[in-house]
Order: C-alpha cells, then structure tokens, then sequence
C-alpha cells in the first residue's frame, strides 16, 4: 500500500513537473520559428525578392499572436525590418508608418538595422516615435544591448534586463550584455551558451555545469553599477546557431533568476559573409537605389532605303547586315520592376572593303525596361531612343565598283523597342538575351561626316548583367 501512495505521488510530481516546463518548451520553439521566418525574409529581400520577404514577416508577425507573443522584443525587429521592406522595398510609405508604430510600442528604443538605414525611414521612425510618445534613445544607447544604464538607474532594473541577440558573425567575439537589479544580491552573474544546429531545440546535457557536454560557462564581469557582460570567444562562434542565457546565482550556487529557461534558450543565428547581391531588380529610388551593369555583343539586320554611305549608289537590296555589334550599359532602378540606363553601343561593318571605309558606327542610347517581377529572372520589355547610327554592309549592285561592298549609316534617330530573358548562371550575375526592333530616321542629310538613310533594323544580343 505504501509503494503504491509513493508511485502515485512519483506520478502526480512528474505530471506537475511537464506543465510546468513544457509551456516555455512551446514559447522556445515558437520563437525559434519566428526568428527563422525573420532570418529567410531578410534573406530574400537582400536577393530583392522583396513580395516574399514582405510575406514571411507577416507570417511571423501572425504566429506570435496566435502564442500570445505580439510584445515580445523580437517582434520589434520583425515589424522593424517589416517597415524597411514596405518602404524601401515596395515603396509602401504608409505600410512602412504603420510597422514602426507597433515596433516602438514593443521597443521604444528600437532602431534600424545600419545595413537598412536611410534618411527617409529615419523620419518615419522619428514620427512613429512622436505618436507612440516614446523618445529617441541617447546615442550611446542606440544598436546596444541591455547592459548601459537606463535613465532611471539600477533601481528601475528588473531581475536580469537583456535584449537577445539575433545574428552574430562567423569567426568573430561576441559580448554579452545585462543589466541585473541589485535586489537579487547576486554573488554570481554567468552566461551559459553552446553551439547548434539551427533548428534544434534545448540545452545540452550538463548545459550549466558541463562544459564536456557542449555547454559553457563563464562568470560574467560587472560593468557600471549594475551591467554585467562577457564574451564568446571568436574560435566558439561557428556552426549555425548560438544557444544562451544568463543566469544569477547566490553564493550557495542556488539560482536567483535568468533571461531564459535552459529549455528555452536565446537563439542568435551565425551568419557567413553573403556573396555579392544577384544582379536584377532592385530597391528603389533614394537611399535603397541599386545600379547595374551589362556588356553583350550581338548582330543585325536591316531594310534600308537610301543610298550608301560612300558611292552613294541608291541601295536596291532589301536586307543587309551589321555582322556585328557590342554594348556597354550602365542603369538604376527606380522602382522595384522599372529601370532607366544609359547605353553605349558600337557596331562594326565587317565586310566593308572600299578604301577609307567607316570601321564603326558609335550610338548612345537611353533605355526604359520594365521587369516582369521582383526578381533578376524571366521576360523584360524595354523601349530605347537615341543618338547616332547603326552601319550596315551593302554590296553594290551596278557602277564601276560593282561586287565591291560598301556601307550605309542609318540614323541619326534611333528609337525603338525590345524584348529580353534573363536568366541566372550564379550568384551576382546573369546571362540575357535580347531581341530589339530599332528604326533609323534621317532627320539630317549628314550627321558627323556620314551620309544617313533610314532603316529599320532587328537585333539579336547576349551578354552579362551584375548588380552593386
């Protein structure tokens, strides 16, 4: 009868046990979903992806209200970094209003991330500031942790104060800072951390006093009147994610309080220096603006009406070539689906062989694409108008030089309008091909010593474009 009272007792204490850890098992894990849903869309709107980067946020926004986690701190940066892609991204200025309101109601400290900061989401932040009636923090306070003293001092310093990290770099020292209120009379201050694979949940065995099991522990090192901070050696921080919490202990080693369970850590993920952005479209006009820049080389052919450049024998054929040509071109996007570029282009009328012949024909050429979405990849349209002449190569047909092969300069007004794809070969760059109709108008008799006609010439081309 006894052994059974003691196995029924052993049962209710394990069960009461289980309540007790598995809510902050649940709220670890959840926060661990939204700071990954947070990492991926900062991801894609590094790639210019910036729907998708707009979307995961808002997912992760929706899952913290679904767990009762809508005034977490972490959600400050989501609804942060959610403003940076509204208005940076999609050019959404009172989407990006409305995000910084709800990130200062959850920090009224918060601050852009120094990657994404620009003067005009500096303004909104400064205005969601002055509605929510939250002042901007003194400058040795910005992009720090918990660990400065606040204006109220030490006496306003609730157990252990820290903001978590949420990224750190690969194969660099990261500190750790806290402030602990002087009520606790704490003997000790550590900071437990280990290193994981992202996504995996809970402390290692002997996660506060086994360093043999993956945890360590480090006595942290008081700074000011109630700060406390230690340091994660450069050798540790590599893998993918970084696990800690800091905890208080009295002398007799028994624990006061901590930022977070063991069971339910601070995640930080470790990040990789990124490559080179992918080449395409990308942030808008302003601060965010992005340019590009493409080379290719292609052919033509044209009909001609006119006469050539140097006999001046009328042209009697219907089609000649520009065998071949090459472009030069540098542009900014000025939204996330549209560009303006600046086009150099030369051709090259090989063939040619009357003496003195042209050996190239120069155009500058402004350029208006349309993207078909948020992405370096897939159709683009494109109108173009100009300056200069396409040259193409016509064998003459009657006259004393008859078989020879002379030129024709077509221009000096160029306009026209293209069709591209694009398509990804790595990283930072892209391959294109384009198709461009051009028509050339001689709205002189000569331009820069040639002799004009008109034409209307097609353009095959394929080249490279990068991003910076």
């Amino acid at each position: 009868m006894c052994r059974r009272a003691t196995l029924i007792w052993a049962a209710v204490l394990v069960a009461l046990m289980s309540l007790g850890t598995t809510p902050a098992l649940a709220q670890g894990r959840i926060k661990q979903e939204i700071l990954a849903k947070h990492r991926e869309a900062m991801e894609r709107y590094d790639d210019f992806a910036f729907e998708d980067a707009r979307d995961l946020l808002r997912e992760a926004v929706a899952l913290a209200a679904e767990h009762g986690l809508d005034d977490e701190p972490v959600l400050g940066r989501v609804y942060a970094d959610l403003a940076v892609v509204y208005l940076s991204g999609l050019g959404d200025d009172e989407g990006a209003a409305r995000a910084l309101r709800r990130a200062v109601e959850i920090d009224p400290e918060i601050e852009i991330d120094p990657a994404y900061k620009s003067r005009e989401i500096e303004r909104l932040l400064d205005r969601a500031r002055a509605k929510v009636g939250a002042a901007r923090p003194p400058p040795e306070r910005a992009g720090q942790g918990a660990s400065g003293q606040s204006e109220g001092g030490c006496s306003r310093v609730v157990g252990i104060e820290h903001t978590p990290v949420e990224r750190a770099a690969a194969g660099r020292a990261l500190t750790i800072e806290v402030q602990v209120s002087p009520r606790l009379r704490a003997h000790e201050v550590a900071l437990h951390y280990w290193i994981r694979s992202q996504g995996e949940a809970g402390a290692p065995r002997g996660a506060e006093a086994s360093p043999a099991d993956g945890a360590q522990r480090v006595t942290m090192e008081p700074r000011g009147d109630c700060g406390y901070e230690a340091e994660i050696p450069a050798a540790a921080m590599s893998g993918e994610e970084l696990a800690y919490y800091v905890a208080a202990y009295n002398q007799a080693g028994r624990r006061l309080a901590e930022t977070h369970p063991a069971e339910a850590p601070a995640v930080a993920a470790i990040e990789r220096p990124r490559e080179a952005a992918p080449a395409g479209p990308a942030a808008p006009a302003g601060p965010g603006k992005r340019l590009f820049v493409a080379v290719s080389a292609g052919s033509s052919g044209a009909y001609l009406s006119g006469d050539t450049e140097q006999v001046g024998s009328p042209i009697q054929c219907c089609v000649a070539p520009e065998l071949a040509h090459a472009r030069v071109e540098l542009g900014a996007f000025v939204s996330p689906r549209i560009s303006l570029s600046l086009d150099l282009r030369i051709g090259f009328p090989i063939g040619a062989d009357l003496p003195g012949h042209a050996v190239a024909a120069p155009a500058v050429l402004a350029r208006l694409r349309l993207w078909r979405g948020e992405s370096a990849d897939g159709l683009r349209l494109g109108v173009t108008v100009g300056g200069g002449y396409t040259r193409q190569t016509i064998e003459l047909e009657s006259g004393p030089q008859t078989g020879s092969t002379d030129t024709a300069a077509v221009g000096p007004l160029l306009a026209g309008a293209g069709v591209g794809y694009v398509l990804p070969v790595g990283s930072a760059v892209r391959l294109s091909l384009d198709l461009d109709l051009m028509a050339g108008i001689p709205v002189v008799e000569r331009f820069a010593g040639a002799r004009t006609v008109f034409g209307v010439s097609a353009a095959g081309a394929v080249g490279l474009i990068a991003a910076f």
